[in-house]
């Protein structure tokens, strides 16, 4: 008997903070539930990478250089403020806004600590950081591609340009078509055949051409832990209709 406890592929559910023994809710999957794929693959590892990989050093640098400014903004907004030694014990000196001090001696004010130089510096460091990271994560590429069409450029050059962009990521979105859209592609039409639409597929086909269609979605998986997906469309002539033209 084939129900949800004795599918191919298992779902579990269970608490994110527990040990896993107490299961939340049990269900099955006839294919693949879950598509992922890869942006890079290094040597032998099943596992893929990712460019938050590469940027990761980057992003560190850019936290720990965000914390920092924020520090200095932060003394920049709220000053400390230094006091003659003689109004230590003062209990009527006020630095609240709108606050009002009696003194005698002009020389003896509280004065302020401006560390607002490095500021504009920092700035500038951490917006490096940012474009570095912005260059991993091939921001300029997809941009480009978005803000083409609104360019006024004629429409030769700008599909000369989408060639260009697209031969350079060609490569990497390659992978993505392969692990992804195929294994999304093969699970839709399983879905779609397991659920008896079949014999909906192609009618004006079938009716025009004198064929009917043997469609099949299969998903195996490999021994590195990822799957492979195909496909099949195989025409079958009905008999007695006319040949294919």
């Amino acid at each position: 008997m084939m129900d949800i406890y004795n599918m191919p592929w298992a779902g579990y559910w269970v608490e994110a903070d527990g040990s896993g023994e107490d299961i939340l809710r049990e269900t099955g999957y006839q294919s693949q539930p879950v598509a992922v794929w890869r942006w890079e693959m290094r040597g032998r590892d099943a596992y893929g990478y990712g460019l938050t990989t590469e940027a990761m050093p980057e992003i560190k640098t850019a936290n720990a250089m965000a914390k920092t400014l924020l520090k200095l903004a932060d003394k920049i907004s709220d000053p400390p403020t230094f006091l003659p030694e003689s109004m230590a014990d003062d209990e009527e000196v006020s630095l609240e806004p709108g606050a009002i001090n009696f003194f005698r001696d002009p020389g003896m004010r509280p004065f302020e600590y401006a560390p607002g130089a490095g500021y504009p510096v920092n700035k500038d460091i951490l917006e490096m950081q940012r474009e570095k990271i912005r260059s991993i994560f091939k921001v300029r590429y997809f941009l480009m591609l978005m803000q083409m069409e609104q360019s006024g450029r004629t429409a030769y050059e700008i599909r000369e340009r989408k060639v260009e962009r697209i031969t350079a990521m060609g490569s990497i979105m390659g992978r993505a078509q392969k692990e992804y859209l195929d294994v999304v592609l093969a699970r839709m039409l399983w879905n779609v055949l397991s659920g008896g639409a079949s014999s909906r597929l192609y009618t004006e086909v079938r009716e025009k051409r004198g064929l009917c269609y043997s469609v099949g979605a299969r998903y195996g998986g490999r021994s590195s832990g990822w799957g492979a997906c195909s496909v099949m469309w195989v025409p079958r002539r009905i008999k007695g209709e006319r040949p294919l033209k």
